[in-house]
């Protein structure tokens, strides 16, 4: 695909995860100037976003395809193929934590484990990205040592 497949952004959309993740793979951009600084992540081939380190860890932290810069000639995928690596990854990871936000602290956002339930508020927040929803469930989910650290830092605020 030669365009961005997305009509809208979230002010937070992203993806933690482990390094080391069989099909998870990591390669810098290259625009028409040469290879810019910009670490973009894979999965099975499918271009999730822009990957940064987590400090002190061995986990990325990943701008998901929806909060990509429009204008840029990534590799897009089609919306069917990001939507299917991001539940596929999440699905084969040890250790992740996914972030959804429309309006960042603007309301609450639900902790979410439940599988079909991560699975669904994933496709609502896809659905709103696409142009397909008026709103957008704000929502953290992830495995259940992800979403104890979690807890755990929000109940210290």
């Amino acid at each position: 695909m030669l365009q961005h497949p997305y009509l809208r952004r979230l002010d937070s959309f992203s993806l933690t995860v482990l390094t080391d993740i069989q099909g998870l793979s990591l390669q810098f951009f290259e625009s028409d100037w040469g290879t810019t600084d910009e670490q973009l992540c894979f999965y099975e081939g499918t271009l999730l976003g822009i990957a940064y380190p987590v400090n002190g860890s061995a986990d990325i932290a990943i701008d998901l395809l929806p909060q990509l810069e429009k204008k840029r000639r990534y590799p897009w995928p089609s919306t069917t193929a990001f939507s299917q690596a991001l539940v596929t990854c999440t699905e084969k990871s040890p250790r992740w934590l996914l972030h959804c936000e429309q309006d960042t602290d603007q309301h609450a956002i639900q902790a979410i484990t439940d599988d079909a339930q991560v699975k669904h508020s994933m496709a609502l927040a896809l659905a709103y990205c696409e142009g397909k929803a008026h709103s957008c469930p704000g929502f953290v989910a992830g495995d259940k040592s992800s979403m104890a650290i979690y807890r755990n830092s929000k109940a210290g605020l």
